[in-house]
């Protein structure tokens, strides 16, 4: 096996359900060339990838079989019964993780119930690095499906968890799951107009004080929208 498939095969397992124009860019190689590797895989004996589409107009999704698993590590994500709107999310999600990648290092990807605690349910946690500068992440990636009540009751979820399990702490502390003293929220919206319409529905129920842990961009993510805020700020600031 290859250098190039072996990149293609560990990038699959750490962006499952992704698609071949994701890796391509990711990869920074030719689709073709992308795609006669994702052929190759798919169709041996044992496959070592699975895809799925949701019709023959939309892009197939890969991830790795429980053999891929198996030998390059990862979670089985199984594609029976899932919804347009679980494709369509995740692959966005994967959009803003290859744009992520291609400009910071990232040192902690988790995601699906390990990302999860107590009242919070984000995308990803990440911890980015930039430089010798860090910083820690919830990730809400929005396709715009979400009522504006609902959307709000994450923002809300989201304080709450910080004045109950991050507020008060002895000087030293981390958080006994996700190892960080203070963390941020990061919303992607669709577009620069939906994400200012997100953070525009955020910012009463924002406290100002704690305004800047909350981000809200589209793709690509560069500077970012601050709730109370006409200024916009990176992502990791020096």
């Amino acid at each position: 096996m290859s250098e190039q498939e072996l990149q293609l095969l560990f990038a699959i397992r750490d962006l499952p359900l992704i698609t071949a124009e994701q890796l391509a860019n990711k990869l920074r190689r030719h689709p073709q060339a992308v795609r006669r590797t994702l052929e190759k895989f798919s169709s041996v004996t044992k496959p070592l990838l699975q895809r799925m589409r949701e019709d023959a107009y939309t892009p197939y999704v890969y991830a790795l079989t429980r053999e891929g698993v198996k030998h390059f590590g990862g979670q089985f994500v199984s594609l029976k019964e899932r919804s347009s709107y679980f494709l369509t999310h995740e692959i966005f999600c994967n959009e803003v993780m290859i744009d992520l990648s291609l400009n910071y290092e990232i040192e902690v990807c988790w995601q699906g119930r390990k990302a999860w605690d107590q009242e919070i349910h984000p995308d990803r946690f990440l911890i980015l690095k930039s430089g010798e500068r860090r910083r820690a992440l919830f990730v809400e990636v929005e396709t715009g499906t979400n009522a504006d009540p609902d959307f709000k009751k994450k923002i809300e979820d989201y304080i709450k968890y910080r004045e109950k399990y991050f507020v008060g702490k002895p000087e030293g502390w981390k958080h006994h799951k996700y190892g960080v003293k203070i963390f941020s929220v990061l919303t992607v919206g669709t577009s620069e107009v939906h994400a200012r319409k997100l953070a525009d529905l955020s910012a009463p129920i924002i406290p100002h004080l704690i305004r800047k842990l909350f981000l809200f961009s589209s793709l690509p993510i560069g500077m970012c929208i601050v709730p109370h805020e006409v200024e916009q700020y990176p992502l990791i600031s020096y």
